[in-house]
């Protein structure tokens, strides 16, 4: 499955390498070569003219293949496990008896991250590699994210919550109802933060670090009593906003990568036609409020300690630079 799956073959050429593709409109066109044994290419082709043939030339390299085999925890070979490349190329194939696997063929030097996965043994590490590669081994790991969530005030369990991972990609939110505050969760990929975000709570961050037996264990999270604020927001006229977003904004000396991804994906508030706003869900310590409306520069707010309603006035964003010129035929 090295070529992408909208390319099904339509086309084969003769012996002598000559191919001719007819109906085609003119336009811009993907075409796709392959064989057996030889790295595909895709070729952006732009078709000038209905009426006379486009020359198209193409080489071919040689094909190179990745390959390896797939273990779980105690080196053993794991069979019929999905080993997938991520990222620009599209392979994907499955291990054999001794828990073999070759994907390819690509061009080589290309650059290809794989990992493998089992619905019961869990996913490997991933690995960047180039082709070709031999001896690649990817160890299946069952990781398990637990911990137990109390109320920080009165120390009772909280017994629902949303969770987002952030690791080789995001998830999405997931619902996770616990046993007085007890969770433990399995996870599809290693991880490097996650994101918890209970009802009556500020969204609660961490960064993560695996355990010896590969799990993530959170130990005791104390979530503060969240903090509800109104507000409005104007231009420079005094005249309501509709249609802003307003959310909670980036920490000042914690404004790592992940924190900010993380913001980004947490619900916030929008405007009402007289640009009044409510929003939930915010620490009851000063933080920022950011807020963002096309048209507009956005602005970050610091709302103090215990402060329940923040007025926000918008400027109206600078015109940006201009080119003017003239066309002569």
């Amino acid at each position: 499955m090295e070529v992408p799956p909208f390319a099904a073959p339509r086309w084969r050429i003769d012996r002598d390498g000559a191919f001719a593709i007819l109906g085609l409109e003119r336009d811009y066109h993907t075409l796709t070569f392959a064989r057996d044994g030889v790295a595909a290419l895709l070729e952006l082709v732009w078709v000038w003219s209905v009426d006379e043939p486009t020359p198209v030339d193409v080489l071919l390299d040689a094909g190179h293949f990745i390959s390896g085999r797939v273990v779980d925890g105690e080196g053993k070979p794991v069979a019929d496990a999905p080993v997938e490349t991520q990222s620009m190329i599209i392979a994907r194939t499955r291990t054999a008896a001794d828990g073999s696997f070759r994907l390819g063929p690509f061009q080589e030097s290309r650059q290809a991250v794989v990992r493998a996965r089992s619905p019961t043994l869990g996913v490997s590490l991933s690995h960047e590699v180039h082709a070709p590669w031999e001896g690649l081994v990817l160890e299946l790991r069952r990781s398990m994210l637990l911990g137990r969530l109390v109320n920080a005030e009165t120390a009772m369990p909280v017994r629902g919550f949303r969770l987002m991972t952030l690791g080789v990609g995001r998830t999405p939110w997931r619902t996770i109802a616990t046993e007085e505050g007890f969770f433990r969760t399995p996870l599809e990929d290693p991880l490097y933060a996650v994101v918890i975000a209970a009802e009556g709570h500020p969204p609660w961050f961490s960064p993560l670090a695996p355990s010896d037996t590969d799990d993530y264990d959170l130990g005791l999270v104390a979530l503060p009593p969240e903090r509800a604020i109104t507000g409005r927001v104007a231009d420079a006229t005094g005249a309501p906003v509709e249609g802003a977003k307003v959310r909670l904004g980036s920490r000042e000396h914690d404004d790592v990568f992940w924190r900010q991804a993380a913001l980004n994906w947490i619900d916030g508030a929008e405007t009402a036609a007289d640009g009044t706003f409510s929003l939930g869900a915010l620490p009851r310590e000063g933080t920022p409020i950011t807020v963002h409306k096309r048209g507009y520069e956005p602005k970050t707010a610091h709302l103090p300690a215990e402060v329940h309603h923040l007025d926000v006035a918008l400027d109206p964003r600078a015109p940006g630079p201009t080119i003017s010129g003239s066309l002569t035929l």
